[in-house]
């Protein structure tokens, strides 16, 4: 993730990613910062996370729309770069 820096950054600044997840992720986050960086490296913020979850909010009457199905779809398209990066990152792909 560290050497590839600026793809991360690119993927988590994706406009589409960024209308269906947001810019945070729902995971643990250490108190200080991790072993071996700096408190100014430029992506402190994102190495005290834990772990990598994002969630989209979705109102009820989009559970039952026409379109529900398909806006589905479109969301993991939208996900599945950031999934396919960090896989690579940790070793499993």
């Amino acid at each position: 993730m560290i050497a590839d820096s600026k793809k991360i950054q690119q993927l988590l600044n994706e406009r589409k990613f960024v209308q269906d997840f947001g810019k945070e992720f729902y995971a643990e986050k250490l108190k200080t910062v991790p072993k071996g960086f700096a408190k100014d490296h430029p992506m402190i913020e994102l190495l005290k996370y834990k772990g990598f979850a994002v969630a989209k909010k979705i109102k009820n009457t989009d559970l039952t729309s026409n379109d529900f199905a398909k806006e589905t779809v479109k969301s993991f398209r939208n996900l599945y770069p950031l999934n396919q990066f960090l896989e690579e990152a940790m070793g499993k792909k």
